[in-house]
């Protein structure tokens, strides 16, 4: 599912977009009701982040996030 969204994602494409398209994803993979859940049944809240000086750096790929993904952004 990783290498679908990570080949999925282009400069221009909101976070909440990228979101989405592994949320599609799991759902056609038969994953939909186990998505992002943990074993508690709590579930997390983005799919991916960028990679910096912090551990979850922004952007975050997050359901109702609207960051738009620039050019050389590392995720």
């Amino acid at each position: 599912m990783a290498d679908h969204l990570i080949g999925s994602l282009r400069p221009g494409m909101t976070t909440g977009e990228a979101f989405a398209l592994a949320q599609v994803r799991a759902v056609e993979l038969d994953l939909g009701k186990a998505f992002m859940a943990f074993a508690s049944k709590a579930k997390a809240h983005f799919v991916g982040h960028g990679i910096g000086l912090e551990l979850n750096e922004p952007p975050l790929l997050a359901r109702h996030d609207d960051t738009v993904l620039q050019k050389g952004m590392v995720l």
